[in-house]
């Protein structure tokens, strides 16, 4: 699902720029005179920016117009609940594109996503986002701390891992 929502988000993309840019290219031709100056200073402005490169390998080389959820969210850091990650600056991003209503149809109606609380330092710091299947109406967890009873901490007997033993009513 979420390829197909990377290939809707890039046909809206290229739809919506095509209406604006015909109003607006008429108008900046006009504005603009030609500019046929050459050079030293025209051969540096086509070669990449360092910034350019770095934030091409910080996003997992997706281009943003070929793959604008994937430029964001990088689908390889995937696994278990976890659908992909991605850097704090990007996560509004992320959440604007998989709130657009068409989007939203593409995934099964009982899915939540919710982020990860704490960047993974194995991944740069990025945050998990999570899909969560939700299975009561109001959206709550079906069973919470509400019926424990007692916890007491304890260790193993051989080793040195930490238990939790819980009573519930």
């Amino acid at each position: 699902a979420l390829a197909a929502a990377d290939k809707l988000l890039k046909s809206e993309m290229e739809t919506a720029p095509a209406a604006e840019e015909g109003a607006a290219g008429d108008e900046a031709a006009a504005a603009e005179p030609a500019d046929t100056t050459g050079g030293l200073i025209a051969e540096l402005g086509n070669e990449p920016a360092p910034a350019a490169e770095a934030d091409a390998a910080r996003t997992g080389n997706f281009d943003r117009a070929e793959n604008p959820l994937f430029a964001v969210l990088d689908p390889s850091y995937a696994g278990g609940a976890a659908i992909g990650a991605a850097y704090k600056a990007d996560m509004a991003a992320v959440n604007a594109y998989l709130a657009q209503p068409a989007v939203r149809e593409l995934f099964p109606a009982d899915i939540i996503f919710k982020w990860g609380v704490k960047g993974d330092d194995h991944i740069d710091g990025r945050y998990f986002l999570y899909a969560l299947k939700v299975s009561t109406p109001d959206g709550k967890a079906p069973l919470d701390g509400s019926v424990v009873t007692e916890s007491v901490e304890r260790y193993a007997e051989r080793g040195a891992s930490a238990e939790v033993s819980m009573t519930m009513n």
